[in-house]
């Protein structure tokens, strides 16, 4: 019909005197007009749109553009995260935004006695039921009264593996969630069961569960929330993706949490999982396809994707902020190694010579790439903050990030070989 339209009005004849005989729409002539003249990628923003906004609801608000690129991607529509940002920002749709989060349930002041941690010194974990990590978070309700939800969770797969929901915060609970992920799981003896120093995992019966489990116990270190960071980042997303406000009965709480549960386990995409949801990540490991789809975190680039010339990693760093993949390393004191050796001897080891100085930064070719003819100055390094920026592969850190870049290693590793290096000693995190 719109052809029709388009050929008579060519020849003069009125667009609304065609359309009431036609019985069309003007607007949707026009549209239809407008739409035959676009570039095919304006045309594919058209197609795209709908398909953005309906992931977006379905998902209610709680998948931005990577989340939502990963899944037209597995439903056959490839697209870059950065034209559904853009997308995302013409139609005004913006997803929760997670807020900070601290862990107000622990009470360490008890005289149950602790147990060490043992995931200071243990080795990154290749599959599944390996290492549960467990913790407490509470369920605001109308009236000032609270629910508390105990969570495991299988630290290589990041599934919740056993829940329960109860008040009040006692030993019941935590029992509840472990004896719901054993019987699921059944898993074989040697499991860690890690948890923070809270006098519920300290009871004489939850201890008594795990040792007939044969699941040896870890506790996090005293006032330090890093050990325990998986479920303190779970909770952290599962009270913004709910929008979570005091519920105004307590049973619409034990539907809500766990349809998400549920929803988390099933269908949410996580970004360390390689954008799989836990389920479809543990089909995976199970096949012997454990490794595909899963970020390799130990060498991992804040910028996705780019390496160096020689095929480093740009930054080793994990998400976090500054120095958090050093953070996340066991081991190792990390702040005394890089207090106590200046960025000057790292650049002596790799035969550094500046070629010029402006104020604190010394210019010269670069230690990992060296130089070409074209351009000496690819490399620049601040003698007072002792940090520095490549040129080439637009890599920057400080003096142990410059030492793994330009050994191919991981930071832990690199650590150790730059004391070996320099022949001093490592400086070991003291244990408590």
């Amino acid at each position: 019909m719109y052809p029709v339209i388009q050929q008579l009005e060519a020849e003069g004849v009125p667009v609304s005197a065609l359309c009431e005989a036609l019985g069309a729409s003007r607007s949707a002539y026009y549209t239809w007009h407008q739409d035959g003249h676009l570039g095919p990628r304006r045309r594919g923003d058209h197609r795209l749109r709908p398909l953005i906004r309906s992931v977006f609801r379905e998902h209610r608000r709680r998948y931005g553009a990577r989340r939502i690129a990963a899944e037209l991607g597995a439903r056959g529509e490839p697209v870059g995260r950065r034209r559904v940002a853009r997308l995302m920002d013409e139609m005004g749709l913006a997803a929760l935004q997670p807020k900070s989060y601290r862990p107000r349930t622990t009470d360490s002041r008890h005289t149950l006695g602790y147990s060490p941690n043992l995931l200071l010194d243990a080795p990154l974990r290749s599959r599944l039921d390996q290492v549960w990590v467990g913790d407490i978070t509470y369920v605001p309700l109308v009236g000032g009264d609270f629910l508390y939800l105990a969570l495991l969770m299988d630290r290589f797969s990041r599934r919740l593996v056993g829940w329960e929901l109860q008040d009040p915060l006692r030993e019941s609970l935590v029992l509840a969630a472990l004896r719901c992920a054993i019987a699921r799981r059944r898993p074989g003896p040697g499991l860690i069961h890690h948890s923070d120093r809270g006098g519920q995992y300290a009871g004489a019966e939850y201890r008594a569960v795990l040792a007939r489990a044969r699941m040896p116990q870890s506790m996090s270190r005293a006032d330090n929330a890093y050990d325990n960071a998986f479920l303190e980042s779970c909770f952290g997303t599962l009270k913004t993706e709910l929008e979570m406000k005091p519920y105004p009965s307590e049973a619409l709480a034990r539907k809500e949490i766990p349809d998400y549960i549920r929803y988390y386990n099933t269908r949410r995409r996580h970004s360390s999982l390689g954008y799989l949801a836990p389920e479809a990540f543990e089909a995976r490991a199970r096949d012997g396809q454990g490794s595909v789809g899963k970020r390799d975190r130990s060498t991992e680039s804040r910028r996705p994707g780019r390496l160096g010339r020689t095929g480093a990693p740009s930054l080793i760093r994990k998400k976090g902020g500054r120095n958090a993949g050093e953070r996340m390393m066991p081991g190792v004191d990390f702040q005394v190694l890089r207090s106590e050796i200046p960025m000057s001897r790292v650049l002596e080891q790799l035969g550094f010579e500046p070629t010029s100085r402006s104020g604190d930064q010394l210019h010269g070719p670069c230690p990992v790439h060296g130089s070409t003819s074209s351009r000496s100055r690819t490399f620049s390094v601040n003698v007072r903050t002792g940090r520095y920026y490549c040129h080439k592969c637009r890599s920057q850190g400080n003096q142990l990030e410059l030492w793994a870049t330009a050994r191919k290693l991981p930071i832990y590793e690199a650590a150790l070989d730059l004391c070996r290096a320099l022949g001093r000693e490592v400086p070991w995190i003291k244990r408590w």
